[in-house]
């Protein structure tokens, strides 16, 4: 595994590219690469994802333009990018943003969920030619301290190891969603998928842009391409809990960080939470509080 200090260019990241059978080709196959650096100015266009966990460290924003769609991670949450995606990359902050972001070629990609996932026998049955039916679903996910340590972990563990643990994290997300698609009534499997999909799609909207005024069962149901009372059933069936308490929850895990830090007033926390009156950031806060004993705000 490469581990960099700093983004490559715009030029290597146009050649990178899952598979090359073109052995004239200038292209470049996805290695297994690590990047750990801070910049408060960036962008890039990626054509071409390969497996990739985009995380941030402590302060600051990393923009994602996906699919036509905004979104953002924070230091609470990343993003799994599964391979060929197309996607912008933007930094613009006013101070340095550390990044961890981690890049998994193809080959050990396949290799890592075919040994994670497949038996003993199919696996010495099938040793040079598996046949791969698996792949990690996209979306972006709470952070956990204990994954936040397993991706700052690379430097301490084998490499081969330390893929194995970040692709099996992955892996158990990937299950977790799958139980969530059986909570979705309905007796065609793919109706199930599809409306899964654009719940988790809403649900990455709610994390990335909690601080948008206007993020409310309307602009959601509009993202995703469904009425609104049919979105709020299906919403509430998947993960148990309604969009408007879904963004509540976000914007106090938010809120209570802020005051914690003791950096802004409450106007400026209500403007940056999506909160239209700084009075109910007061009232946001002692839920918080009340909160910090019983189970966590944020979940995946």
């Amino acid at each position: 595994m490469i581990v960099s200090k700093k983004f490559p260019s715009q030029d290597i990241k146009n050649k990178l590219r899952n598979f090359d059978k073109d052995p004239k080709s200038k292209n470049i196959v996805w290695p297994d690469i690590t990047i750990h650096t801070k910049t408060n100015r960036y962008f890039s266009n990626v054509s071409e994802s390969s497996f990739s966990v985009l995380s941030v460290n402590g302060d600051g924003l990393a923009n994602i333009t996906l699919n036509n769609k905004e979104f953002k991670i924070c230091k609470d949450t990343f993003l799994i990018l599964s391979p060929f995606q197309k996607f912008d990359y933007i930094i613009d902050h006013d101070s340095p943003v550390e990044v961890l972001n981690f890049h998994l070629g193809i080959q050990s990609y396949q290799d890592a969920i075919a040994a994670l996932s497949f038996s003993q026998e199919k696996l010495l049955n099938n040793a040079r030619d598996p046949s791969y039916d698996y792949d990690i679903i996209g979306n972006i996910h709470f952070k956990p301290e204990s994954f936040a340590r397993l991706l700052n972990n690379y430097d301490q563990l084998e490499d081969e190891l330390y893929i194995l643990n970040v692709v099996h994290y992955s892996l158990s997300l990937n299950a977790e969603g799958n139980k969530l698609i059986n909570n979705i009534p309905g007796t065609r499997n793919s109706t199930k998928k599809e409306l899964f999909k654009r719940m988790a799609l809403a649900k990455d909207l709610i994390y990335s842009q909690y601080n948008h005024p206007e993020m409310n069962l309307d602009y959601l149901s509009r993202e995703v391409y469904m009425s609104k009372f049919h979105f709020l059933r299906v919403f509430r069936q998947t993960f148990g809990k309604t969009p408007y308490q879904m963004i509540r929850d976000v914007r106090i895990n938010k809120i209570f960080q802020m005051v914690l830090k003791k950096e802004f007033d409450i106007a400026n926390i209500a403007m940056m939470t999506g909160v239209s009156e700084p009075n109910t950031v007061y009232s946001l806060y002692k839920e918080a509080l009340a909160r910090q004993n019983n189970a966590p705000i944020f979940s995946n």
